[in-house]
């Protein structure tokens, strides 16, 4: 279509100094989720604290990023696959065609990064959390209880679930 294949190398998995070497050679990166399971991205805080500016889906921890340290796209499952790509399309040349935009998002993106997810801030945070806030003291009553409810919310394995509560009970 756009006779991008000599120009695109889909490397697979990479060492992490090598992943972001790729990120320190990029103007824009794209970091689209789908299907979103709940989690946060390692990969977009280091596109983000490389004052890089980057593509992501509003959807989840996503939508938590403000709109000025990204270009936010619709969550793929409310739109087709060809409004996707016009949707990516469409942005990626309105950020060509004005490139003092993607200087302006990659340096907000670095302040948002310096300022609320910076290792230290974060650790002082979850710090501030526990000492203020006494054991939740999850018992096993409260952790039948959440497996009985994700039952009747969805098919998900007895296990799986398992995992799930004991993950939230896990407090020393």
């Amino acid at each position: 279509m756009n006779n991008l294949n000599s120009k695109v190398v889909i490397t697979g998995y990479t060492e992490l100094s090598e992943f972001e070497d790729y990120i320190s050679a990029t103007d824009v990166c794209l970091n689209l989720r789908y299907p979103y399971n709940g989690e946060t991205s390692g990969s977009l805080m280091r596109i983000l604290a490389k004052g890089k500016c980057s593509m992501i889906n509003d959807l989840g921890s996503f939508s938590e990023v403000p709109d000025n340290c990204c270009i936010k796209l619709k969550s793929p499952e409310a739109m087709s696959e060809s409004i996707e790509i016009d949707m990516i399309y469409n942005k990626f040349e309105a950020l060509i065609t004005h490139p003092q935009m993607i200087s302006e998002i990659g340096n907000n993106a670095r302040r948002y990064a310096e300022e609320k997810l910076d290792i230290r801030k974060v650790v002082q945070q979850y710090s501030d959390y526990i000492v203020t806030k006494p054991s939740l003291n999850l018992t096993e009553s409260m952790i039948v209880t959440i497996i009985d409810y994700m039952k009747k919310e969805s098919n998900r394995e007895t296990e799986e679930l398992h995992k799930l509560s004991a993950t939230l009970a896990y407090f020393k």
